[in-house]
């Protein structure tokens, strides 16, 4: 049986709301024009990854990093920063500005090293003069040791949103070698991860759990950045099989793909909302299941699940208009380049 420890610390007074992430795509603060048509791609949310440069380049790129994340919301998308926990006060520091919504934080892989975070986040929070406690943390795991605190690891904080499988990092760590032809992470990582992230208690982070990034493999271990719009959306369609809600994008390519992967189809819909009228069919005659088509049964479980994909379908919609509506403010509601 499991058992959750509930933090020692006063949680946010109002439960976060559910968002909508499909597609974050990572941006190097370096390449000035990329960062300047992130938004352009139509992501959900751009990181600037500072995370991935090399160390004689950092300080150059936490020059800029104030000043490129005004312009990252033009087309309605939200504004992180990847960080790196070795160089965590040096990054936050150039990170935590207002108009951040969250940092990406790379490799945790303590509850320790998750309270330390909150702590440099808070601390720039009312230096920089952010809203106290506005600023997220999403936790990339890419060890062994941090796959086995994942539930501390995701619960240390209020501030964690959102958890990651740095799957590359996690096969080096564990001394094994990528394969597009042979997963050997099997599928034992990415369910423990799901599994305890979705499974967190409405007093820690709400009905919805921790938000979880990932793709389906191979592109969940061997990122490429010319795969096609087909294997992307395949690797975002077994990502959310596996019970992922996005997946980081390290190429503009990459973006419609998982918005359109993580997003429920209008099969699926039309199938969901059939679930649903059978359920509400079988209930108005006072019984608890009704046959449906292809020899199933529909019961209370079925119709729970449809309600959640429908819903799920609904706010994808909204999330989507909305950023429709920031490019149409912006004067330039264009396609993606």
């Amino acid at each position: 049986m499991t058992h959750w420890v509930l933090p020692k610390f006063p949680l946010k007074e109002t439960v976060m709301a559910e968002f909508i992430r499909r597609s974050c795509l990572v941006v190097s603060p370096l390449d000035q024009p990329a960062v300047e048509e992130a938004w352009a791609h139509n992501p959900d949310a751009i990181a600037l990854d500072l995370h991935l440069l090399p160390t004689e380049q950092k300080s150059q790129a936490r020059a800029r990093i104030r000043d490129q994340l005004a312009g990252l919301g033009r087309g309605g998308a939200e504004a992180f920063v990847s960080i790196s926990q070795a160089q965590l006060y040096a990054d936050a520091e150039a990170a935590v500005w207002p108009g951040l919504d969250g940092l990406l934080i790379s490799h945790l892989d303590s509850a320790e090293q998750v309270r330390e975070a909150d702590e440099v986040v808070g601390e720039m929070e009312k230096r920089h003069g952010a809203i106290t406690g506005s600023v997220e943390i999403v936790v990339l795991l890419g060890t062994a040791r941090a796959v086995l605190n994942v539930r501390e690891i995701i619960t240390a904080s209020p501030r964690v949103t959102t958890v990651g499988l740095d799957e590359s990092h996690l096969l080096m760590d564990l001394g094994l070698l990528p394969s597009p032809d042979e997963d050997p992470l099997e599928y034992y990582a990415r369910g423990r991860i799901v599994m305890e992230a979705a499974g967190i208690p409405a007093e820690l982070h709400g009905h919805h759990g921790v938000y979880r990034l990932g793709l389906g493999y191979p592109l969940s271990s061997c990122p490429n950045l010319n795969a096609t719009a087909d294997e992307v959306r395949k690797a975002a369609k077994d990502g959310k099989e596996l019970g992922f809600n996005g997946a980081l994008c390290w190429a503009p390519g990459w973006v419609e793909p998982c918005n359109l992967g993580f997003t429920p189809t209008d099969e699926e819909v039309a199938y969901h909302q059939s679930v649903r009228d059978a359920y509400k069919a079988a209930v108005a005659m006072g019984r608890g299941a009704m046959a449906f088509e292809g020899g199933k049964f529909v019961e209370r479980p079925v119709d729970e699940l449809a309600k959640k994909i429908l819903a799920l379908r609904q706010q994808c919609d909204q999330r989507d208009a909305e950023k429709a509506a920031a490019r149409a403010a912006a004067g330039a509601d264009r396609r993606p380049l």
